[in-house]
C-alpha cells in the first residue's frame, strides 16, 4: 500500500489522516483516496512551522482589489496584515480566502453581522504568528527538533500578544486562538471542546484545511475537491464539526472564483471607504501592469516555449524563475518553487561521476559568487523517477551599473532520453489537423490519450482531460452566419492553444465542443487553468459579432483506476452537462477520487483448455465514507461513465451488467465479454455520540462487498478478461473513494453489520 505525505493546515495539529505532523515528517496519513487510516499521532504541545515552500495563492480578485479589501475590512489592523504579506506573501493571499469563503458561509448561515465581521477578521489574522517564525526554520525542508517546536509556540503566543497589544476584542482573540483546537478534544492544550468551540473557528478550521488541500505544495500536487471534501468527511468528529463539515459540502463544490468575486463585491460595498479608527492614510496603489515594455512579454514568451531548462535565482538564490520546460522535466510547478531557497537537491543534481552535487559544489551558487559564467554536464532526476543528462550553463546577470542581480542556469537535454510529452508533441505535428481551427482531429485525440493513459498505468503519470463547449453557438450561427460562428470557433481554439503546455494536446471534438488533454497535470491545475480559459474567452471580441463576446462552460476530469479512453471522455462530458445544468459559462469538475493502494483481492482459478465457466474473477470488501446520498451520487457516476445497466435491485444488494470489448492475442478481431458486478451493502459501524452533540444516525461508513465475475470464461482470452475485471473493480473503488478490507467472517458479519435498504435505484 502507498501512502502519500501530506500536510494541510499552517497551524492545525493533524488529524488521524489528513496532516502529518511537520515536526515528523516520516508520518504518513490517508489521501481522500480511501486510504486505511492510521493510528493517532502521538500528541505534540505545538505545531510545525508552516511550510515555506508551498504554491503561491493566486489573487482572489486583482493585486490593488485584494487590498483596498483588506483596508476596508481591517482598518488600521491592516498594518499587520500587510506584515504578513512582507513576511511571506503567499500566507496572507490565503487568508484572504478563507476569509472570503468563511464569509460567504456566514452569510448562508444567517449568523449576525457582529458575529460575521468577528469570523471574517479571526480568518484573514488567525496566521499573523508566522511573522515571527525565524527563516531558518522556515526554510527547513526537514522535520523540526524540541528547540524548534518551542520557538513555535512561543511565536503562537506572540501572536496573540500582537492582536492584544491592538485592541482585538475578546471574542475575536477567542476565535483566533480555538482555530487549533481540534472538536474531540485532541491536542488542543487546554482549549474548549466539542460546541463550546466558537462556531467561527470551527468554520476556519475547515475552510482552510479545503483551501490547503487543494493548493498545489512543492511535495505533493493539489488535490481535487472531491477527495478534499472526502478528506474532511473522514476526519469529521475528530478534528472538525461534524455538522458544518456537511454544511459545507455544498458550498465547497460551487465555483470558487465566483464565490470570492461576490463576496469581494459585498465587503465594497457594504464595508465603509474609511474605516473607524483609521489613524493613517495607506497607498494601496499597484502599478498598472500594462506599463510593462512590449519586449518583456516577448521574453516571456519565449522562455516558457523554449526546450531549454531555464531557472532564475536572485543574489540571495531565491528561486525568481521556472519555465514551462522545468515544469515539465521535473514535475513541479512554478507556484510551488518560486520564493524557495535554490539548492541542488531539488533536482538531485549530480555530477558525470554520480555524485550529489552539494551546495557548495552548486553551479547557480559559484555563478552568484564569482561573476563568472560556466558550462558544465550533469545528470537530475526527472519526474518519472528517470535521469536525463544535461548540459547546464550558467550566467552571473549585472545591471548597467555592474551591480548583481542574481544568476540564470540554463540546462539542455543531451541524453537520447525522449520524454513521453516530446514524443505527443512530435506525433502532434505529423498527425492530421482540422481544417478550420488547427486543433487536433477526433482520431489524433484519442490516440494521444490513449498513450497518456497508458502512461498513467504504467508510471502513475497523472493526465486530465477538459471539455470546453461553446453557449448558445447555435444562436449564434443562425443570427450571424456561419461565418461568423466559424470566426468564433478559430478563436476559441487560438485561446485553448495559448493555454495548453508542452506535451498537452487541443483537439475538435465536435461542432463546437473543444477537448484539452493535459499531460502530467492534476485535477485541481486542470481547474485552475479552465478558469482562466474560461474568464478569457469571456473577454475575446469577435468583430462578426459586433464586438460581443462568446461565453464557454467546461467539465474537468482526471485519469483514476480502471478509466478507458471512453469513461474518461464521458466523465469530463457529464462534468459539462453539469455545467450547462447549473447556469452556464462555468467551470465543473468531477472524479480525482484516484487510489494508488494495492488492492486486497481473490480471484477465480480455472483449468487449461476449454471454456470454463467462472464463479468471480475478483471480490474485494470495501469500505466507503458516508453520507449515504455522497455514495448514490457517486455511484450513479459509475453507471453511468461506464454504461452499465441495472439488472437487479433487492434489499442490501444491487447487481450490474457491464458490456466491454476486448482486443484479444491469440484471435483476430476484438472479444465482447459482459461483465457481472454484484455490490452487497451493509453499515460498516454504528454512529458514535461526538462530543457536544448527538450521534447522527447514519453509519459513518458503509461496508460494501464487490464482486465481478462472466458468465462464460473463453481459454484464449482469459488474461485479458482478469485484466478487464480488475480494471473494473479499480475504477469502483476509485469512483466511490473507498479503501479495501479484509472480509469479515460470515458469523461475525451478520453479528456486527446491518443491512442497508438500497431505495428505488435507476441512474440519473
Amino acid at each position: 500500500m502507498i501512502r502519500v505525505t501530506c500536510r494541510v493546515s499552517s497551524h492545525t495539529m493533524p488529524p488521524t489522516g489528513i496532516a502529518p505532523l511537520e515536526s515528523l515528517p516520516a508520518v504518513s496519513t490517508g489521501t481522500g483516496d480511501g486510504s486505511a487510516p492510521l493510528a493517532p499521532s502521538p500528541p505534540v504541545n505545538e505545531p510545525a512551522a508552516p511550510d515555506r515552500n508551498t504554491a503561491p495563492a493566486p489573487m482572489v480578485v486583482d493585486a490593488q482589489t485584494d487590498q483596498l479589501l483588506v483596508a476596508r475590512r481591517l482598518g488600521t489592523a491592516a498594518g499587520l496584515f500587510m506584515a504578513l504579506r512582507c513576511k511571506y506573501s503567499p500566507t496572507a493571499d490565503h487568508a484572504l480566502q478563507v476569509a472570503l469563503m468563511c464569509s460567504a458561509w456566514a452569510q448562508e448561515l444567517g449568523v449576525s453581522a457582529e458575529e460575521r465581521e468577528t469570523i471574517e477578521i479571526a480568518a484573514l489574522l488567525h496566521d499573523l504568528w508566522l511573522i515571527g517564525v525565524p527563516d531558518r526554520i522556515l526554510h527547513k525542508p526537514a522535520g523540526l527538533d524540541a528547540e524548534e517546536v518551542e520557538v513555535l509556540r512561543q511565536c503562537r503566543r506572540a501572536g496573540g500578544d500582537m492582536l492584544r497589544a491592538s485592541g482585538a476584542a475578546a471574542s475575536l482573540l477567542q476565535t483566533v486562538d480555538c482555530t487549533a483546537a481540534w472538536f474531540d478534544g485532541s491536542y488542543s492544550e487546554g482549549r474548549p471542546v466539542g460546541h463550546e468551540i466558537p462556531r467561527g473557528a470551527r468554520m476556519i478550521a475547515i475552510v482552510e484545511a479545503f483551501q490547503s488541500m487543494t493548493t498545489d505544495r512543492i511535495f505533493r500536487p493539489a488535490c481535487s475537491k472531491e477527495r478534499a471534501l472526502a478528506e474532511l468527511v473522514r476526519c469529521a468528529g475528530t478534528q472538525f464539526d461534524p455538522e458544518l463539515v456537511e454544511q459545507f459540502a455544498d458550498l465547497a463544490m460551487r465555483d470558487q472564483s465566483q464565490l470570492y468575486r461576490q463576496q469581494a463585491t459585498r465587503w465594497l460595498q457594504e464595508l465603509p471607504s474609511q474605516p473607524v479608527h483609521a489613524l493613517w492614510s495607506h497607498d494601496w496603489s499597484v502599478p498598472d501592469a500594462t506599463n510593462m515594455h512590449v519586449a518583456a512579454y516577448f521574453q516571456a514568451k519565449i522562455l516558457d516555449n523554449t526546450r531549454d531548462c531555464v531557472v532564475l535565482v536572485d543574489p540571495a538564490l531565491h528561486v525568481i524563475g521556472w519555465n514551462r520546460r522545468t515544469e515539465q522535466l521535473t514535475g513541479i510547478v512554478a507556484e510551488s518553487i518560486i520564493g524557495r531557497v535554490w539548492t541542488p537537491e531539488i533536482v538531485t543534481l549530480r555530477d558525470v561521476e554520480g555524485r550529489l552535487v552539494d551546495q557548495r559544489r552548486c553551479p547557480l551558487r559559484r555563478a552568484v559568487a564569482t561573476c563568472l559564467q560556466a558550462l558544465d554536464r550533469y545528470s537530475f532526476t526527472t519526474c518519472r523517477g528517470g535521469r536525463i543528462t544535461v548540459d547546464v550553463q550558467t550566467i552571473p546577470v549585472l545591471n548597467q551599473k555592474g551591480a548583481l542581480l542574481g544568476a540564470a542556469m540554463l540546462m539542455r537535454d543531451v541524453s537520447s532520453e525522449r520524454s513521453l510529452q516530446e514524443l505527443c508533441e512530435n506525433l502532434h505535428t505529423r498527425a492530421t489537423k482540422d481544417p478550420l481551427t488547427g486543433a487536433a482531429n477526433r482520431s489524433e485525440l484519442e490516440h494521444v490519450q490513449a498513450q497518456l493513459l497508458d502512461d498513467y498505468r504504467k508510471h502513475g503519470t497523472p493526465v486530465s482531460v477538459m471539455i470546453c463547449d461553446l453557449d448558445h453557438f447555435k444562436a449564434i450561427n443562425d443570427r450571424f452566419g456561419h461565418q461568423a460562428g466559424d470566426e468564433v470557433l478559430v478563436k476559441t481554439a487560438a485561446v485553448l492553444q495559448d493555454h495548453a503546455r508542452p506535451g498537452d494536446l487541443v483537439a475538435r471534438y465536435g461542432g463546437e465542443e473543444f477537448v484539452l488533454v493535459c499531460a502530467a497535470c492534476g485535477i485541481a491545475a486542470a481547474t485552475r487553468r479552465a478558469e482562466l480559459i474560461r474568464d478569457r474567452l469571456s473577454e475575446v471580441e469577435h468583430w462578426a459579432l459586433g464586438g460581443r463576446c462568446a461565453t464557454a462552460s467546461i467539465g474537468v476530469t482526471q485519469a483514476q483506476p480502471g478509466d478507458t479512453v471512453d469513461t474518461l471522455l464521458r466523465r469530463a462530458d457529464r462534468a459539462l452537462y453539469q455545467a450547462k445544468n447549473a447556469g452556464r459559462n462555468q467551470v465543473i469538475q468531477l472524479g480525482g477520487g484516484a487510489t494508488d493502494e494495492e488492492p486486497v483481492r481473490r480471484w477465480a482459478f480455472w483449468k487449461r483448455g476449454g471454456t470454463q465457466r467462472a464463479e468471480a474473477l475478483v471480490e474485494q470488501d470495501m469500505l466507503v465514507p458516508g453520507p449515504l446520498k455522497f455514495v448514490w451520487e457517486k455511484l450513479r457516476g459509475f453507471v453511468a461513465d461506464q454504461q452499465a445497466a441495472v439488472t437487479e435491485t433487492r434489499e442490501g444488494t444491487l447487481e450490474l451488467a457491464l458490456s466491454s470489448l476486448l482486443p484479444t492475442q491469440r484471435c483476430k478481431g476484438d472479444l465482447s465479454c459482459t461483465f457481472l458486478v454484484t455490490i452487497q451493502f451493509s453499515a460498516g459501524c454504528s454512529a458514535v455520540e461526538h462530543p457536544g452533540g448527538a450521534a447522527t444516525g447514519e453509519p459513518e461508513e458503509i461496508r460494501l462487498h464487490v464482486k465481478v465475475a462472466v458468465d462464460k470464461l473463453p481459454a484464449h482470452a482469459r488474461r485479458e478478461i482478469l485484466a478487464r475485471a480488475r480494471e473494473i473493480t479499480a475504477s469502483f473503488r476509485a469512483y466511490l473513494m473507498a479503501r479495501t478490507v479484509s472480509p469479515l467472517a460470515p458469523d461475525v458479519l451478520l453479528q456486527q453489520n446491518q443491512s442497508l435498504l438500497l431505495p428505488a435505484w435507476t441512474p440519473k
